[in-house]
C-alpha cells in the first residue's frame, strides 16, 4: 500500500497542470525557501560561533514546523486522531537524547550549556526526520501524498537556487571581483572558495545535494534534459573549484547510486551518459591549480604549507592519538563533545599535532562521547539501517531521500558536518523521505499533549539560547577589542551572566580574569576547562601561566609542551619567554621545567 500511495504521489506530480494554479500550491513553501537561502547564503560568520547566523534559520523553519503540525493535530475534530505520527527512527534519536541527559546528570559533559545545545540539535534531527516522514505519507495532513513531493521539490529548487549563487560566489572569490560587496564573503587570495559558507568541504556537499535535486527535478519533468545538462556541467564547475576531497569520493557514491537505481530517477537515460560529466569534473579538478596560478592567484598560502609540511595528512597523525584517548576510557567514554579534553589527556606524549575539537570521524567522535560498546551499537544500527533502506528504494523520491543523505554519510567519516544545521536539515528530511516509504514498520502515534509540551519545552530553550547568544557575541567582541587594545576593556564586574550558553561563558572569564599568583583554584579551573574545550594558543598560553604564577610548574611546562605540539615550535618559544619573563618579573623563587 505506501509503494503504491508513493507511485500515485510521484504520478501525480509529474501531471501536475503548470500555470497559476500549480504556482498557487507553492506559496506556503516560500517562507521555507527563503529560510533555508537566508542560512546558505548569509556573510554573518562572526565568533565564538561562527556558524550560528547559518544555522538559526533552519532552527526556527524546523520548530515552525512542528509547531503547525502540532496545531493542525490538535484542532482535528476527532479526539482520537488528534496524534502526531513519528517514525520509529526518531526514537533512536530520543534514545541519544537520553543519554546525553544521563552523561550531564552524572558530570561527564562540564558545561550544561553543552549539554542543552546537543539536547537542541537532537530534538532538531528529530523534527526533521519527521516532517520528511510525515509529509510522504499518504494518510498526513496533506492528502494523497502530494505534500511528500511538494517538500522534496521545494527542498531540490532551494538548494538548486543556492548553488546557482555559491558558484557565481566562489568564481567572484577566486577572480577577485566585487570584492566590497557585503553580499559576497571576503576571503582575498583564497585558492579553494567556500562561497558565503567559507568553508570548501561544507559547500561541495551542498553542491552534491544539488546535483542530486537535479536528477530529481529532471524526472519530474520539471527541467529538461539540455537545461538538467548545462545546471550540472555549472554545479560541477564549482565542486571542482573547491578542490574538495570530500567531494570527490561523493561524485563517485552518488554517480554509482544512480547508476544502480537508474530505473527508478532516470529510465530513459543510458548510464553511459554520466560518464562525460565525470570526466568533466576530474578534468577542471586537476586542471584548477594550473588556471588558478596562472589567473594570478597563490597556488598555497603560509599557513598551509606549514601545517601540510609539518605533519602530512593531518587526519592520519590526529587519529591514532584519538584512538589512544578513547581507549582511556573505553567503557562509558569522556562525555559528548569532550573530543578536546580527551585529546589534551595524550598530546604531551607526541610530537606534532592540530588543535581540534572535532576527530573529523563520526566514529572515532562516539567512541570518545559514548565509549566503544556504546559506539559500536549506534554504527551497527546505523549501517543496518542504510544497507535495509537502501534495499527497499522503489520510488524517484525514496531515490532522492536516500541520495540527499549519502554526502552527509561520507562527510561524516573525514570531518563533522553532523555539527551543522544548514547541512543536516536536507540530509534529514531525506532521511525522513525514505523512511517512510521503505519502512515496514508503521509510525508511532503520539498525543499531541505530549508533543505540545517537548515543543514548548525546546522552544523556551531555543529562544533563550538566541538571547543569551546576541548577549555573548557582543560580549565577546569587547574582550577580542580589549585584548587588541582598541577600545576600553570592561570592568571583569560587568561581565554578564549567562543561564544556558556556559560553555561560551567560560571563554570570556579566562580571557578577562587577571593572572597573578595566589589565585583561587575556581579561577585556575575555569582557565584549565577553556584550555581543554577551546585549545586555541591563547587559552593554553593563559592557562599554563596561572599554573607557573601560583607554583605548579611541572603541569604548566606539560601546557606549554601541549602548546608546541599543536600550535609549532615558534609559538611555544615566544609564549614560554613571557611565562618565564613573568616568573623572573615577580621574584617567584622556582623555575619552569623543560617543555
Amino acid at each position: 500500500m505506501q509503494f503504491a500511495a508513493s507511485v500515485q504521489a510521484d504520478t501525480a506530480v509529474k501531471n501536475a497542470p503548470m500555470g497559476r494554479f500549480l504556482l498557487m500550491r507553492y506559496w506556503p513553501m516560500v517562507p521555507l525557501t527563503i529560510l533555508m537561502l537566508s542560512g546558505w547564503l548569509t556573510t554573518n560568520h562572526f565568533t565564538p560561533w561562527v556558524s550560528w547566523h547559518s544555522e538559526l534559520p533552519f532552527f526556527l523553519a524546523a520548530i515552525s514546523a512542528a509547531w503547525v503540525a502540532a496545531v493542525r493535530a490538535w484542532r482535528h475534530p476527532l479526539q482520537s486522531l488528534r496524534v502526531v505520527e513519528i517514525p520509529r527512527i526518531a526514537f533512536a534519536l530520543i534514545a541519544l537524547l537520553a543519554i546525553v541527559g544521563g552523561q550531564w546528570l552524572y558530570g561527564k559533559i562540564s558545561f550544561s550549556g553543552t549539554a542543552a545545545v546537543v539536547a537542541l540539535y537532537l530534538c532538531f534531527a528529530v523534527i526533521c526526520v519527521t516532517w520528511g516522514a510525515t509529509s510522504f505519507s499518504a494518510h498526513g495532513v496533506n492528502n494523497g501524498g502530494a505534500a511528500s513531493s511538494l517538500l522534496a521539490e521545494t527542498l531540490a529548487w532551494a538548494l538548486l537556487a543556492n548553488a546557482i549563487c555559491q558558484v557565481g560566489i566562489e568564481l567572484a572569490q577566486v577572480l577577485r571581483v566585487w570584492e566590497s560587496s557585503e553580499w559576497i564573503l571576503r576571503s582575498p587570495g583564497i585558492r579553494r572558495p567556500g562561497g558565503n559558507l567559507g568553508q570548501p568541504n561544507h559547500l561541495s556537499t551542498l553542491l552534491i545535494m544539488a546535483i542530486v535535486g537535479v536528477s530529481y527535478l529532471c524526472s519530474l519533468g520539471r527541467l529538461s534534459t539540455m537545461s538538467a545538462g548545462i545546471l550540472l556541467a555549472y554545479i560541477l564547475l564549482g565542486l571542482a573549484i573547491t578542490e574538495s576531497r570530500t567531494g570527490l569520493v561523493c561524485v563517485f557514491v552518488i554517480a554509482a547510486w544512480w547508476m544502480c537505481k537508474r530505473s527508478l530517477i532516470s529510465p530513459r537515460v543510458h548510464w553511459l551518459k554520466v560518464l562525460p560529466f565525470v570526466g568533466f569534473y576530474l578534468i577542471i579538478l586537476a586542471l584548477w591549480p594550473s588556471v588558478f596560478k596562472a589567473l594570478g592567484g597563490v597556488l598555497y598560502e603560509g599557513s598551509r604549507i606549514a601545517v601540510d609540511g609539518a605533519i602530512g595528512d593531518a587526519r592520519m597523525t590526529i587519529w591514532p592519538q584519538l584512538l589512544e584517548a578513547s581507549l582511556q576510557k573505553p567503557l562509558w567514554g569522556w562525555g559528548v563533545r569532550n573530543t578536546a579534553a580527551a585529546h589534551s589527556a595524550v598530546l604531551d606524549a607526541y610530537v606534532q599535532s592540530l588543535p581540534l575539537t572535532y576527530s573529523h570521524n563520526l566514529v572515532i567522535d562516539l567512541a570518545i562521547w559514548l565509549g566503544w560498546p556504546l559506539a559500536l551499537l549506534v554504527l551497527g544500527a546505523s549501517l543496518y539501517w542504510l544497507y535495509t533502506r537502501a534495499l527497499l528504494v522503489r520510488s524517484s523520491l525514496s531515490w532522492y531521500g536516500f541520495a540527499l543523505l549519502l554526502p552527509l554519510v561520507v562527510h561524516s567519516l573525514l570531518e563533522f558536518p553532523f555539527a551543522y544545521a544548514y547541512l543536516l536539515f536536507p540530509a534529514l528530511i531525506g532521511a525522513g523521505l525514505v523512511e517512510a516509504n521503505a519502512s515496514r514498520l508503521r509510525p508511532i502515534r503520539w498525543p499531541v499533549n505530549g508533543v505540545v509540551v517537548a515543543l514548548v519545552l525546546m522552544s523556551a530553550v531555543a529562544v533563550w539560547s538566541v538571547v543569551d547568544y546576541l548577549r555573548m557575541e557582543s560580549s565577546f567582541r569587547a574582550t577580542r577589542f580589549a585584548m587588541l587594545r582598541i577600545g576600553v576593556l570592561h570592568p571583569p564586574q560587568e561581565r554578564p551572566k549567562y543561564v544556558l550558553l556556559t560553555q561560551l561563558e567560560i571563554i570570556n572569564r579566562a580571557a578577562r580574569g587577571a593572572l597573578s599568583p595566589n589565585m583561587s583554584e575556581a579561577d585556575i579551573a575555569a582557565l584549565r576547562l577553556a584550555s581543554e574545550h577551546y585549545p586555541w594558543s591563547g587559552t593554553r598560553y593563559r592557562y599554563a601561566t596561572a599554573l607557573a604564577l601560583n607554583g605548579q610548574v611541572d603541569e604548566a611546562a606539560r601546557q606549554l609542551r601541549i602548546l608546541r605540539v599543536q600550535h609549532g615550535q615558534k609559538l611555544h618559544d615566544t609564549l614560554r619567554a613571557q611565562v618565564e619573563a613573568d616568573i623572573q618579573r615577580l621574584g617567584l623563587a622556582w623555575k619552569l621545567p623543560p617543555s
